[in-house]
């Protein structure tokens, strides 16, 4: 959004003259709107279940590639337990069963939580390069096994035994915060 297909935008060409006061101004109802509608809803706009998904499809496309030389099934059963809490979370909500306060405050800390496990590879208090990362980056060692003669591939495994128990222990929390608000 914003250039308008102008090719000079983000350039050392990109001047005041190139900006487009329609364009701006449409730029500006749009990201005014969604804040409006943000602020006012009862209840946050975010689907975890669905990056739970992609979770899922990276584990598999890491376990193809890992084959016999690292199992990465737990990681994908714990995926399978949050997308299940998950959906009676939204279920119970849906129904009115947690109040929008309750459920947006879980919400939030799954944002905490999911979002950093797909892009970053620091920690909280270690800030990452301002670089792409790779999907569940704890992980993502499991598709270069190949590149490890025999003798380093033992490093490479206990790299991913260390990114799995990460992966596993936000996931456990994760499930765990939102099965404390659901109902009995």
């Amino acid at each position: 959004m914003g250039n308008g297909g102008n090719l000079e935008w983000h350039t050392d060409n990109d001047l005041m003259p190139v900006a487009d006061k329609d364009i701006l101004l449409t730029d500006i109802k749009v990201y005014m709107l969604a804040a409006f509608r943000l602020a006012n809803a009862r209840l946050l706009p975010w689907d975890w279940r669905a990056l739970l998904k992609e979770f899922d499809g990276t584990l598999a496309k890491y376990a193809m590639s890992a084959g016999a030389r690292f199992d990465l099934q737990p990681a994908r059963a714990a995926v399978a337990k949050l997308d299940a809490a998950l959906a009676r979370f939204m279920s119970a909500t849906g129904a009115g069963s947690i109040t929008p306060a309750a459920a947006n405050e879980v919400l939030l800390k799954l944002s905490h939580l999911l979002v950093p496990l797909n892009y970053t590879r620091g920690t909280r208090w270690r800030r990452d390069l301002s670089v792409t990362a790779p999907p569940l980056t704890a992980l993502s060692v499991a598709s270069e096994l190949d590149r490890y003669p025999p003798f380093a591939l033992p490093f490479a495994q206990t790299h991913l035994k260390r990114g799995l128990n990460q992966v596993l222990a936000v996931l456990e929390e994760a499930r765990e915060r939102v099965s404390v608000v659901l109902p009995a």
